[in-house]
């Protein structure tokens, strides 16, 4: 029974607000370098434990893409994060407006283009309210999506005058 509360705790909007709010406090309080990669489970419910959600709750990510990066790599990891994403949305929306126009000489690669920028579009706003790269299988997933994506952007590059 414990442990359904502490998860249906977690799961909801007064759960993730709070575990936000202590990811925030943690980048408050390592600005630079962040309380380390993996380390919220050993941190967090030391230094920040949280007051809505039972203690024997197994909180590993904050519920949030970037202040979870923000809080286990500092500024410098969420500057950074965010900057690659970005890049990254703005080359293959550029690859896929180019490959609608080039339409009939285009080949296959436009339902790829357009499939790896839905992942990424969807990979950015899921990171809003959860962080799906903190285990590792979805992780690989996710970044070699991303990675697809950036590799057909870099491929009709070269195609297309």
């Amino acid at each position: 029974q414990l442990t359904s509360d502490a998860e249906s705790a977690i799961n909801s909007a007064a759960g993730r607000v709070e575990l936000w709010s202590r990811a925030w406090s943690a980048l408050q309080d390592f600005p630079y370098t962040g309380i380390g990669l993996g380390m919220s489970n050993h941190i967090m419910p030391l230094r920040y434990p949280p007051f809505r959600i039972s203690p024997t709750a197994v909180t590993d990510h904050a519920h949030n893409l970037f202040l979870a990066t923000g809080a286990e790599m500092g500024y410098p990891g969420l500057i950074g994060l965010p900057a690659f994403l970005f890049g990254l949305l703005g080359a293959q929306w550029q690859t896929c407006r180019r490959l609608v126009r080039a339409r009939p000489r285009n080949g296959d690669a436009l339902p790829l283009a357009l499939g790896t920028l839905g992942s990424a579009v969807v990979f950015c706003v899921h990171g809003l309210t959860d962080h799906v790269t903190f285990y590792a299988r979805a992780s690989l997933v996710a970044w070699v999506l991303l990675g697809v994506g950036m590799g057909v952007s870099l491929f009709t590059q070269k195609e297309q005058p």
